[in-house]
C-alpha cells in the first residue's frame, strides 16, 4: 500500500511540475503580446460577455490574497494597469506568483465556472484573450489535481480511522 502511494504521488508530481510548465509558457506567450492587444482593452468601453468573463475571472486571479468579501469585479478604473503594454511585466510577474498560490473555495469555484461556460473559441480572435484563458484553463487544472488528491488523502484517513 505505501508503495503505491508513493507511484502514485510521484506521478502526481509529475504531472503538476507539467503545469507548471504550461503555465509558464503561457505567460511567456502573454510576455510577447503586441501593444494593440493590450491598447484594445483600454479603449473598448462595450466588452462582449465572454470578454466580460475572462476580466471577471482575472480580477479574481490578481485578488486572490483578499478576502472573498473584500474582492471587487473587474472595472476600468481599477484594474487599467494591467493592460498597459508598458506595464505587461507586471501582468506577467502577477499571474506567475499567482501559479504558485493556493486558492480559497471561492475563487477556485469562480475559475471552475469560467472554465465550464466559455469554450476556447470564444477567445481565439485576440492572441491576448487567448493566452490568458489558456492560462486560466491550466491553472484551473492544477488546481484541480491539487484540490481531488486532498479530498483523497482524507477519505484515507477517514478509513484507516
Amino acid at each position: 500500500m505505501r508503495e503505491e502511494l508513493e507511484i502514485a504521488t510521484n506521478e502526481i508530481d509529475e504531472v503538476i511540475k507539467d503545469k507548471e510548465f504550461k503555465l509558464r509558457q503561457y505567460i511567456d506567450k502573454i510576455q510577447q503580446v503586441n501593444k494593440n492587444e493590450f491598447d484594445y482593452f483600454l479603449v473598448t468601453n462595450n466588452f462582449t460577455e465572454t470578454e466580460k468573463d475572462l476580466l471577471n475571472i482575472l480580477a479574481v486571479v490578481e485578488q486572490v490574497d483578499k478576502r472573498p468579501e473584500d474582492r471587487i469585479e473587474y472595472t476600468k478604473s481599477n484594474f487599467d494597469l494591467l493592460f498597459y503594454h508598458e506595464h505587461k511585466d507586471e501582468l506577467c510577474d502577477m499571474l506567475a506568483d499567482r501559479r504558485r498560490k493556493e486558492f480559497d473555495e471561492e475563487s477556485f469555484k469562480a475559475l471552475n465556472k469560467f472554465i465550464k461556460k466559455n469554450p476556447y473559441t470564444a477567445y481565439n480572435n485576440r492572441a491576448l484573450t487567448s493566452h490568458l484563458y489558456d492560462y486560466f484553463k491550466e491553472l484551473y487544472y492544477k488546481l484541480n489535481i491539487k484540490n481531488t488528491m486532498a479530498t483523497t488523502y482524507f477519505r484515507i484517513q477517514e478509513i484507516k480511522m
